[in-house]
Order: structure tokens, then C-alpha cells, then sequence
């Protein structure tokens, strides 16, 4: 476990000083069209606010009615201004030094050494997703989100940047090991570790649940898929015993050392699955569950194309696995498509582009 955590750390130190934002890269994309799938996710995402606009006094009620109502404090919001290229926050609650806001500001410190920034005033949510109806009934403005489902049109999607410089380290990581491992030499296996996540695990619900749906989906077809848990996270006492007890769990392996198996799982934890970002580079095929998430980038890719959907009960699993096994043609195409829609979607300067145009839309709505 000790010698783990240093390989971690030590991973994650020559991801944050190896990966940068590339500010060269990053305005010869910004000086190019933005893919029209981006242009239509802003677009629809602001289309509520396109008429009333965004005020002040729209900001300042829904931070207050969200944040001091029952249970406000689980809406994580927080207030970012950008101003004269800085951005600042205020919250009714202690996050300093929280990663997911410190990440953000350093990103978008960042940006603004190659652009000037849009002066903005924008509310988000730190939460996994912002779905609570009763958040919702109280939103006078956007409220930015990294996670949201399809019927919201309330929420704003942008990306994710806690760790993001491990994470495009990840990436390149995973990219690299992908091509030294060309599809006719992988196991032609399907392979998933992750956490159980997804909500308390209860002795009267934790076996309904999709992750050890999915495991015990591997327990019936070993011959055809390795899936695991990786630890009990939130779960009662005599559940995690039981678990531990019953080969529910497994190491887990760096996503580089996972491109080895031709077939992954995403599938749905606390919102979306978090490893589903570098799956799509690994030049593996995804079998991605069935979901009502969304997170910024997905309106870009296509079921049947970039990946392959399943059911999260896994009844119709079995026959996705197999049709891939016998169409090989078909499943490397699928592959390929996901590894050439991440290379040039979910980098850094992809993702900066992203906030610069969402921001830039964003500003035009501000009657202030």
C-alpha cells in the first residue's frame, strides 16, 4: 500500500510539472472555429437566459435562496468573478484550499497570461452534478456545473479542471502505452475497476446498485469480463465485510497498464463514470452504461461510433460483448474513433478554448 502511494505521488508530481497549458497550442486553436458540437452545447446550454439576460440581483437571489435554504450547504456554490484578467471568489462556506476551486482559478490564471478574459460573474456548483429540484426552483441565473442530467436546462455544463494536470498527464500516458500495445496483441477480455460509489451502500439496496450489478454480471461470465470494486467506500459495516469476504474486490491497475484488455467499462458512480475520459484515448472500446448524465464533451460523440451502450442492469450486456468479439472490424473502428475524438477534444488548449467561448457567450448575456 506504502510503496502504491509513493508510485502515485511520484506520478502525479511529473504529470503536474510535465503538463502545462501550451499557450502557442492554445491560441492556434483559439484562432480557429470552435467544433460546431461545442458552439450547439453553449448555445443550448445559455439558450434559457437568452432573453431575460442576467442581472445582479438575479445573481445575488439565487446565491442566497440556494445557499441558506435546508441542505443549501450540499449545493457547494460558489461565486467566481473575472475582473481585469483575475478571478476572485466569495462563499457562505470554507473552501480554501479546496482543490476543485484552487485548480480552477490557477487554470484560468493561466489562460489569461495568453488572452484577455471576459470580465464575468458566475455562480457554480462544486457538487459531483446540480439536480436537486429544489436547487433548481430557486435559479435565477445559470448555475455552472461540471455534471448535469439531459432534462436540466437550468445548469450551465463547463469542464472539469481539479487535477487536470495529472489528468491530461494521464492522457498522453495512456496514449503512449496504447501505442505500444496495437489491438491484435490485447486480451480480448473486457476489464473495469471502481469504487463504490453511487449513494450509501444499505444491506437493502447495496446489491441493486450498478457497480456490484456488474461485478456480480462478471462472477456468472469470468471467460469473457474481469470486473471489480477496488475498495467500500460509504458503505455500511456488514456490507464491506460481506464484500471483502466474497471476491468483490481487486487491485487497481494504472489506467496505462489497463490498455492491454480491447474492452472497457464506463459506468456511472456519485454521476459519471470518471474514468470514461481517458478510456476514449486508450484505442480500447468502450461499452459506456445507459444514462441520463451529462458532462461538457459528450454531445461530440455518438453510440455506435465512438462507443457502445449498454443497459446498467447488464441484461444486455452479454450480447454486446459478443457481437463485439465476432466483429473485430467493427470494434477497432470504434476504437479509433474514440482515441482521434479525444486527441484533439480533451486536451488542455481544448479545454481552454472551451471556457474562453462559454465565458465570452456568458458575458454577452450580463446586464452589467
Amino acid at each position: 500500500m506504502i510503496k502504491k502511494a509513493l508510485i502515485l505521488m511520484s506520478l502525479t508530481t511529473c504529470f503536474l510539472m510535465a503538463n502545462q497549458l501550451d499557450g502557442k497550442k492554445f491560441k492556434e486553436k483559439l484562432s480557429k472555429p470552435l467544433p460546431q458540437w461545442m458552439q450547439d452545447q453553449i448555445r443550448e446550454d445559455l439558450a434559457p437566459y437568452k432573453e431575460r439576460g442576467v442581472n445582479k440581483e438575479a445573481l445575488d437571489r439565487t446565491f442566497e435562496e440556494i445557499t441558506t435554504m435546508p441542505g443549501g450547504y450540499n449545493s457547494q456554490l460558489i461565486r467566481y468573478e473575472i475582473k481585469n484578467n483575475r478571478m476572485s471568489i466569495t462563499s457562505k462556506h470554507k473552501y480554501k484550499g479546496d482543490a476543485r476551486v484552487e485548480h480552477l482559478i490557477d487554470f484560468i490564471h493561466t489562460m489569461a497570461k495568453y488572452v484577455k478574459m471576459p470580465d464575468v460573474d458566475i455562480i457554480a456548483s462544486l457538487w459531483d452534478c446540480f439536480d436537486n429540484p429544489t436547487f433548481l426552483e430557486h435559479c435565477y441565473c445559470p448555475v455552472f456545473t461540471i455534471c448535469k442530467q439531459k432534462q436540466n436546462h437550468t445548469a450551465v455544463l463547463w469542464p472539469e479542471t481539479v487535477y487536470i494536470g495529472f489528468k491530461t498527464g494521464v492522457l498522453k500516458a495512456v496514449y503512449e502505452a496504447s501505442e505500444k500495445s496495437p489491438w491484435k496483441k490485447k486480451k480480448d477480455k473486457v476489464y473495469w475497476r471502481g469504487n463504490s460509489t453511487n449513494g450509501f451502500y444499505a444491506p437493502h439496496n447495496w446489491d441493486k446498485k450498478m457497480r456490484p450489478r456488474l461485478v456480480m454480471f462478471s462472477m456468472e461470465h469470468p471467460e469473457l469480463i474481469d470486473a471489480k470494486l477496488t475498495g467500500t467506500y460509504w458503505t455500511d459495516k456488514h456490507v464491506a465485510k460481506w464484500i471483502e469476504g466474497n471476491d468483490f474486490i481487486a487491485d487497481w491497475i494504472y489506467p496505462p497498464g489497463q490498455v492491454e484488455f480491447k474492452y472497457h467499462i464506463a459506468i456511472d458512480g456519485n454521476s459519471f463514470p470518471s474514468s470514461f475520459y481517458w478510456q476514449l484515448i486508450s484505442n480500447c472500446v468502450i461499452m459506456k452504461s445507459r444514462s441520463s448524465h451529462l458532462e461538457w464533451f459528450y454531445r461530440g460523440l455518438k453510440d455506435g461510433v465512438h462507443y457502445v451502450s449498454f443497459d446498467p442492469d447488464c441484461h444486455d450486456l452479454l450480447g454486446v460483448i459478443r457481437g463485439l468479439q465476432r466483429d473485430q472490424d467493427y470494434a477497432q473502428k470504434i476504437a479509433k474513433a474514440a482515441t482521434k475524438f479525444a486527441k484533439e477534444t480533451l486536451m488542455m488548449e481544448d479545454i481552454a478554448c472551451y471556457f474562453y467561448h462559454l465565458f465570452t457567450e456568458y458575458s454577452k448575456l450580463q446586464q452589467f
